[in-house]
C-alpha cells in the first residue's frame, strides 16, 4: 500500500516509461525481421547463381563428353584396325579416313544451339600429330596444354575465344592419337541472362563470365560492359557473397548503386559475376538508418515525460512549501516573543557573568604568578643540585682513585678492611651524587641524548665486567646472552645506554639473594637505516606485588620503607631509566613475579652504523666437540648458542659426575675441547679436572677453567693441574673465541708446558706509550701520573692549556688527555690550537686527544668533536675506560 502511495505521484511518467518500453519491443521485432529478410534474399540470390554457374558446368560438360564419344566413334576404331592390319592409304586406309570426315561432318550439323552449330572445326591426329582429318584444313593448327594425349579436356583459350576440347584415341591400351573440337566461345554468352535497362521491376540485372586474365562474357542482350579494372574487381571477390559495388569502386560506374555476386565455374577457370540493382533485393525494406531515427523517439517522449513530472512536482512542493511557511511564521512569531522574554533575562545573566570573569581574571593572573615563582623556585632547586653535585665529582675523583691506589700497595688485614669500606662508601656516594644529578637535569628539563658511533658488544662487555665482582660478593651467578643477529657497532648514546642497563642490572643484584641475573639482548625490529633493540634483566630475586609495580618507575618510591631500609637506595635508579630510554625514542616495562623474581624490559630505536662489518663464523672452529661442563642451565645455554654460532657441536653436563659418564662413553672419539665451571655441587671444576688426569685417555683433553671470580691462587692451581686456559665471568665473546683459537692452534712442543691463557695474556705485548697529561687539579695530577708510570707509560705533565701546545710544539705524543677546565687556557681552545699547528704541517699524524671532564652534557660534547675532540673520559676516572683507551691507541 505505501509503494502504490509513493507511485500514484508519478503515473504520468510510469505511462511514458510503459509506451517507451513497447515502442522499443516493436523496433527490435522490426529490426530482427528486417535482418530475416535480407538474409533469405541473400540466400537466394546465391542459389540462383549457383544454378546459374550448374548449368554452365552442365554445357561443358556435354562438351567433353561429346568428344569423349567421337575419339570412340565405330570410324576411327575401324581405322586403327586396319592399319594395325597393314593396309595402306591407297588400298582401305582413305577409305576409313573419309568415313571419319562425314561422321565429323554429321556432327557439326547436328549439334546446335540456338540454330546455330556447336562446333566450328573437328579435328583428328594420330601419336604422331599428322592430322588424318580436318574439317577445316586451311585454318592454323590447334594448340592443346600437356597431358591432352592422357585424359579428356575442355580448353578455355582467352586469346582466340574458342571453346577447345580434347579426347585421346585408345587402341589396345596404346595412345593412337587425340580428336579436337573447336567452338565460339560466345556460344557460353547464350546462357547468361541480361535484364538491360529494365528487368520485370524495371531494374538492371546483368550476368557476366570473368576469368583472371582479362576474359569478359556478357550476356548477348547486354549493352553495358564493365571497364578493365571493374572486371579485375569483380573477379576478386569473395565466393557466393553479396558485396555493394560502391564499396569496390569510387561510385562513377553504371553499377555504383548495384550488389555484385561471384559464383565459380567449376571446372573451369571463368567465375559466374552477377550484378543485380540494390533496391530490386532490399527495396521492401526499411532501411537501418530509418529504425536507428525511430529509436530516438522513445527517448525524446520519456524525457518529455520527466520534465514535466518534475514541473508537475515542483509545483506540488512549491505549494506544501508556501503552507509550510505560513504555519512556520506563525510560530516564528510566538517564538520572537518568548526570545524577548529570554533576552531580558539573559541580560541579566551576563551582567552578572560579567562580574565573575572580572574577579577570575584577577584569580587567574595571581595563580600565575604563584606557578611561576614555584617553577623559578623548583629551577633554581635543581640547577642548585646539578651545581653542588658537579662541584663534588671533582674531589671523589680523588677519593675514589687514590683508595684504588693505596689498595694495590702492601697493607695491613686491618688497613685493607678500612680502604675497602672507604671505596665501598665512596662508590655508594658517587652512585647517589650521579642519581641526584642526572634526576635534578631531568627536573630542570636539561637531559638530553646524543648520537655517537659506538661498539655495542664491548659496551655490553664493560658493564658486565664492572658488575661482576659484586655479583661474586653475593655468590651470584651473572649471565649475558646477545643472540645472533644483533649488531657489533651501533649509532646512538652509549654514556646514557651504559647507565640504563647499570642501573637495571645493579637493581637485579641488589634485590638478588641467590640465583643468577641474566641480561639478554636481542634485535626486535630492522625499519630502514634503524634498529629496535629489546634489552632484558632476569633475575631470581624477591620479585615486586603486583599492587606496587604501577609506582616502582616514580621518583624516590621503592615497594615500601622496609625496603629501603634493607637494601638502601635513593629510587631515583627506574626513575632515571624510564626518562633516559623514553629520550631514546624507547621504552621501559616489567614483570615480576613475589618470591620468583623479576624481569625489566627495555626497546631503544638505534641506528645502523656505517662501520659495521659481519665477520663470517670461523671456519677452524666448524665441527668441533666440545663438552660444557656446567651447573647452571642458563649459563650452559649461553655458551651452547655462543659455540653453536661458531660452527661447533656442544654436548652438556650438569656436574662433573655426569661429564665423567659422557667423556667415559666417548672416549674412542675424544672431544676436542672442554669448557668447565669451577663452582659445581659434588664435584667442583678442579676435582673433575683432578679426575681426567688420572685415566690416560682423557689425560690430552684441552680444557677452559670458567670462574664467577678471580681468587688468589687458581692460576698456580690451573697451571699445577694443567687446565689450558682460566677466565673469570662474565666471558666476552671475543675472549672466548680468541682463547678457543688460541688453545686449539697450539701444537705439542716436547715436555714443556704451554703458558696459561688468561684475559690478560690475551692482550697485546705492553708497549710503552708517550701521553701528555694536562690537568690543573693537583689530586688528579697525582692520580693520573702514578697510574700511568705504574703500567708503564711516559707521562709529561702541563699545568694549563698553553703549557700543552707547548709541550706539543716541542714533541711528538702518542695521547693527549686534556681536561676541559683550567686556567690561563682552556681545554677546548688549546685543542683547537693543536690541530691548527697539526693542519700547518701535514707531515705530522694526528694526535689523538682525549677530554677529562667531570660532566660531560651532550652540547659540551659537540663542541668539544668540532673543536677537534676524538672522546671522552669522565671524572671519578673508570680505570678500566682508561685501560681499553689505552689499548686502542697502542693497536
Amino acid at each position: 500500500m505505501r509503494l502504490f502511495d509513493r507511485l500514484l505521484p508519478r503515473w504520468p511518467l510510469i505511462l511514458a516509461a510503459v509506451f517507451c518500453a513497447y515502442i522499443f519491443i516493436l523496433l527490435w521485432n522490426v529490426y530482427t525481421s528486417q535482418d530475416l529478410l535480407r538474409l533469405a534474399a541473400d540466400a537466394r540470390l546465391v542459389a540462383d547463381s549457383q544454378r546459374r554457374s550448374a548449368a554452365i558446368s552442365d554445357f561443358l560438360a556435354e562438351r567433353r563428353n561429346a568428344v569423349a564419344e567421337l575419339a570412340e566413334s565405330h570410324d576411327i576404331n575401324a581405322y586403327l584396325i586396319n592399319r594395325a592390319l597393314g593396309m595402306s592409304l591407297q588400298y582401305g586406309l582413305n577409305a576409313n579416313l573419309d568415313a571419319i570426315d562425314a561422321h565429323f561432318r554429321q556432327k557439326v550439323a547436328k549439334k546446335k544451339l540456338r540454330g546455330m552449330p556447336i562446333y566450328s572445326r573437328i579435328v583428328y591426329q594420330d601419336e604422331t600429330g599428322a592430322i588424318l582429318s580436318d574439317l577445316q584444313p586451311s585454318a592454323p593448327p590447334v594448340s592443346l596444354p600437356p597431358g591432352f594425349e592422357h585424359e579428356v579436356k575442355v580448353i578455355i583459350d582467352s586469346a582466340q575465344r574458342q571453346i577447345v576440347t580434347s579426347a585421346p584415341v585408345v587402341y589396345k591400351g596404346m595412345p593412337s592419337g587425340v580428336v579436337v573440337t573447336v567452338g565460339d566461345l560466345r556460344q557460353l554468352a547464350w546462357l547468361l541472362i541480361s535484364s538491360g535497362t529494365g528487368g520485370e521491376a524495371g531494374e538492371p540485372y546483368q550476368e557476366l563470365l570473368l576469368s583472371a586474365d582479362g576474359l569478359d562474357i556478357p550476356a548477348p542482350e547486354s549493352r553495358i560492359a564493365p571497364d578493365r579494372a571493374f572486371a579485375r574487381a569483380l573477379v576478386q571477390l569473395p565466393e557466393n557473397t553479396l558485396v555493394p559495388v560502391r564499396d569496390m569502386t569510387d561510385g562513377s560506374t553504371t553499377f555504383a548503386d548495384s550488389l555484385a555476386l561471384r559464383t565459380t565455374v567449376e571446372g573451369t577457370p571463368l567465375s559466374l559475376v552477377t550484378l543485380i540493382a540494390e533496391r530490386s533485393v532490399y527495396g521492401h525494406m526499411r532501411s537501418r538508418a530509418f529504425l536507428y531515427s525511430l529509436s530516438i523517439v522513445p527517448f525524446i517522449l520519456i524525457f518529455a515525460a520527466i520534465v514535466i513530472d518534475r514541473l508537475r512536482l515542483r509545483a506540488i512542493k512549491l505549494q506544501a512549501e508556501y503552507i509550510e511557511s505560513d504555519r512556520l511564521r506563525h510560530e516564528l512569531e510566538h517564538h520572537n516573543r518568548e526570545l524577548s522574554v529570554e533576552i531580558a533575562r539573559r541580560e541579566a545573566l551576563e551582567s552578572e557573568l560579567r562580574e565573575n570573569t572580572a574577579r577570575l581574571e584577577e584569580m587567574t593572573v595571581a595563580l600565575r604568578r604563584s606557578a611561576e615563582k614555584a617553577e623559578e623556585a623548583s629551577r633554581a632547586k635543581s640547577d642548585f643540585m646539578a651545581t653542588m653535585s658537579h662541584e663534588i665529582r671533582t674531589p671523589m675523583n680523588g677519593i675514589l682513585g687514590m683508595t684504588e691506589l693505596a689498595l694495590e700497595t702492601p697493607l695491613t688485614d686491618e688497613q685493607r678492611d678500612c680502604l675497602n669500606l672507604v671505596k665501598l662508601s665512596a662508590d655508594g656516594l658517587l652512585t647517589i651524587i650521579n642519581d641526584i644529578l642526572d634526576f635534578s637535569k631531568i627536573e630542570a628539563g636539561k637531559l638530553s641524548v646524543e648520537a655517537i658511533d659506538f661498539n655495542l658488544h664491548g659496551l655490553i662487555n664493560e658493564v658486565m665486567k664492572t658488575l661482576a665482582v659484586k655479583a661474586e660478593e653475593k655468590h651470584l651467578e651473572l649471565l649475558c646472552q646477545i643472540v645472533p643477529g644483533v649488531p657489533q657497532r651501533v649509532f646512538g648514546d652509549p654514556g646514557r645506554l651504559r647507565q640504563i642497563l647499570i642501573n637495571l642490572i645493579n637493581n637485579a643484584i641488589k634485590f638478588t639473594a641467590s640465583g643468577e641475573v641474566v641480561l639478554r639482548v636481542l634485535l626486535e625490529e630492522t625499519l630502514g637505516e634503524r634498529i629496535n633493540l629489546h634489552f632484558s634483566v632476569r633475575d631470581t630475586g624477591i620479585g615486586i606485588p603486583r599492587e606496587h609495580q604501577q609506582r616502582i618507575f616514580d621518583a624516590f618510591s621503592q615497594q615500601d620503607s622496609s625496603t629501603t631500609r634493607r637494601f638502601g637506595g635513593t629510587g631515583l635508579g627506574l626513575t632515571i631509566s624510564r626518562r633516559l630510554a623514553e629520550l631514546m625514542g624507547g621504552r621501559i616495562w616489567m614483570e615480576s613475579q613475589t618470591g620468583v623474581g623479576s624481569t625489566f624490559h627495555v626497546t631503544l630505536w638505534l641506528g645502523l652504523s656505517q662501520r659495521e662489518v659481519v665477520a663470517p663464523p670461523p671456519q677452524d672452529l666448524h665441527g668441533k666437540r666440545v663438552l660444557l661442563v656446567d651447573d647452571n642451565a642458563t649459563n650452559r645455554r649461553v655458551l651452547s648458542g655462543l659455540v653453536l654460532q661458531w660452527g661447533m657441536h656442544p654436548t652438556e653436563a650438569e656436574d662433573g659426575v655426569e661429564a665423567l659418564k659422557i667423556l667415559e662413553a666417548n672416549a674412542s672419539t675424544p672431544f676436542d675441547l672442554l669448557l668447565i665451571d669451577y663452582h659445581m655441587p659434588r664435584m667442583d671444576g678442579f676435582e673433575l679436572t683432578a679426575a681426567l688426569k688420572q685415566d690416560p685417555r682423557l689425560r690430552g683433553l684441552k680444557m677452559i677453567m670458567l670462574s664467577s671470580a678471580s681468587i688468589r691462587g687458581h692460576g698456580a692451581r690451573c697451571r699445577e693441574l694443567g687446565i689450558d686456559a682460566f677466565l673469570t665471568k662474565p666471558v666476552a665473546q671475543h675472549e672466548l673465541l680468541e682463547s678457543i683459537h688460541t688453545l686449539l692452534g697450539r701444537t705439542c712442543l716436547g715436555d714443556a708446558p704451554s703458558p696459561l691463557i688468561t684475559r690478560h695474556s690475551l692482550r697485546e705485548e705492553r708497549v710503552v706509550l708517550k701521553i701528555l697529561l694536562a690537568e690543573d687539579n693537583a689530586v688528579n695530577q697525582k692520580l693520573m701520573l702514578t697510574l700511568l708510570s705504574k703500567w708503564g707509560h711516559e707521562a709529561t705533565l702541563a699545568q694549563n692549556g698553553q703549557e700543552a701546545v707547548d709541550w706539543f710544539a716541542r714533541e711528538n705524543f702518542d695521547l693527549i688527555l686534556m681536561d676541559m677546565q683550567m686556567p690561563v687556557l682552556g681545554g677546548l681552545d688549546a685543542t683547537r690550537q693543536i690541530r691548527a699547528r697539526e693542519a700547518a704541517d701535514p707531515s705530522r699524524p694526528r694526535t689523538p686527544i682525549h677530554a677529562l671532564t667531570a660532566a660531560a652534557l651532550p652540547e659540551e660534547r659537540e663542541s668539544g668533536m668540532a673543536a677537534g675532540v676524538d672522546g671522552y673520559l669522565t671524572k671519578p676516572l673508570n680505570k678500566k675506560e682508561l685501560l681499553d683507551l689505552l689499548a686502542r691507541i697502542k693497536a
